[in-house]
């Protein structure tokens, strides 16, 4: 007997980089620090929406139980009603983490430079904060690689030096239809299961007031303090059809 399985499978790899959003201020997370003329370079790095690598799967699968399956054919039509004709889907979504933007609130370089109210500066980066480093939601990126500039100096960190969490979710459903007397009719029940694995999503390690990783709050700095996704979520729906 044939066996139906349906996949589709679709990876992206990407870079995106920009210096500032077009409304030459920036964003509250993407703010620009060099305002100076001809400098715009020095802005230039990963965008707040860049993600290195995507992959999305898809599985739809029809289970071999039931008549004119595998198994069951022989199967009486109120076992069949219940147990045959069942498909069970998966959607599996896997993406990098995003850009974190790294500041310093202590601004001793002598230069005001106002973004939203705020007057921030780059901190110097001495090392590299993800080499041999375990990663931890107190800690996520080695937070002694940055240091404050010396005074007059602007930092010389990247402005999105290092990445968040990766995204991992998985989406799996079980549908079945019903067959109603009428050929025109029929009558669809799902069980949908969200987050089948209870992944916890963790969020970037910065303020979720400002966006920002801010070297100079020391009790706070690279520290994950929250997820961006639902636990498990399970829902069970009806539809008819005519």
């Amino acid at each position: 007997m044939p066996v139906t399985v349906c996949a589709l499978i679709s990876y992206t790899y990407s870079r995106a980089y920009d210096n500032g959003y077009t409304d030459g201020l920036g964003s509250s997370i993407g703010a620009t620090y060099y305002p100076l003329p001809n400098w715009s370079k020095l802005d230039w790095a990963l965008s707040q929406t860049n993600v290195n690598n995507n992959l999305t799967a898809s599985f739809i699968y029809d289970l071999p139980f039931g008549h004119g399956k595998r198994f069951g054919s022989n199967w009486s039509n109120p076992v069949n009603t219940l147990a045959g004709g069942w498909q069970v889907t998966l959607i599996e979504k896997i993406t990098s983490g995003f850009p974190v933007f790294v500041v310093d609130s202590a601004n001793g370089s002598g230069v005001n430079f106002q973004n939203n109210g705020n007057s921030f500066i780059r901190p110097n980066e001495v090392c590299s904060p993800t080499s041999n480093f375990h990663q931890s939601l107190s800690e996520w990126f080695n937070t002694s690689c940055f240091t404050n500039p010396a005074a007059g100096e602007l930092g010389n960190a990247s402005r999105t030096p290092v990445n968040g969490p990766d995204f991992v979710n998985s989406d799996f459903s079980v549908i079945k239809r019903f067959a109603l007397p009428w050929e025109s009719m029929g009558l669809d029940f799902r069980a949908e299961i969200f987050n089948l694995f209870n992944h916890p999503q963790f969020g970037l390690p910065v303020s979720p007031v400002n966006g920002y990783a801010d070297a100079n709050s020391p009790g706070n700095f690279g520290k994950i303090t929250y997820i961006v996704n639902n636990p498990r979520l399970v829902q069970f729906g009806l539809k008819f059809t005519f």
